[in-house]
């Protein structure tokens, strides 16, 4: 994991140089690495604000049924072991959050670059809790070629929660993957900046972005 910790550093400490005084940073990740990305963040001069858990939907556990292995080389304790597995059904995932550090305090951060607080307070008045839960993805979200597709309501969610409406705001997304968050971004009225090394995804975001554009009847062209 060392080796992970550095890399993830290096792209953090990019995101430092470049981000806003109070700016938001969130990252979803596995239960197992969530703690060595937050390590890489606050190498990078970050500071942990929270861990949000992100609740989906999760199939059978990919890890090994010691009964049934037991039993199909041949062990006679093979049933003592009966509901025995290495792994749990794992039904969320992690969204590390941090911040870049403020200017003294939040109210002049905000009066500096308009930064910081999160809308926290919802339309019926309750307090918006860490654990989000009920997003799915429509059936113009499913593609096959990525593995970790989020729902676009779910990163709205995520925009809505961390960043003031101002279209003086950019949401940069670094692993931009299908661009969800770019899509999300645009719909919201930000300006957005993706980035993106696997040429099947960036087909994909191209399309998406072509897609939008288009239903709001601007054109859209792509520069190699």
């Amino acid at each position: 994991m060392v080796n992970y910790i550095e890399w993830a550093t290096d792209w953090s400490k990019e995101l430092m140089r470049v981000c806003k005084r109070g700016a938001v940073v969130a990252v979803f990740s596995s239960t197992r690495t969530l703690a060595h990305i937050q390590i890489a963040l606050e190498n990078a001069g970050f500071y942990a604000r929270d861990v949000l858990v992100y609740r989906r939907h999760s199939g059978i556990p990919k890890g090994l049924n010691i009964e049934k292995k037991l039993d199909k080389i041949g062990d006679t304790n093979a049933q003592q072991w009966q509901g025995w597995h290495t792994c749990l059904r794992n039904e969320w995932e992690a969204i590390v959050i941090v911040q870049k550090p403020l200017k003294n305090n939040y109210i002049e951060t905000i009066q500096m670059t308009g930064l910081g607080p999160f809308k926290a307070i919802l339309s019926d008045g309750s307090f918006q809790s860490n654990i989000l839960e009920g997003f799915s993805k429509g059936r113009d979200e499913n593609f096959d070629e990525h593995c970790t597709i989020k729902p676009l309501s779910l990163i709205r969610k995520l925009l809505e929660l961390f960043l003031p409406q101002d279209n003086s705001h950019i949401v940069l997304d670094p692993f931009a993957g299908t661009g969800t968050t770019l899509i999300a971004a645009l719909e919201l009225g930000y300006q957005t900046i993706g980035i993106e090394i696997e040429d099947q995804y960036i087909n994909i975001i191209q399309q998406r972005l072509g897609e939008y554009f288009g239903k709001i009847g601007q054109e859209f062209e792509v520069f190699d």
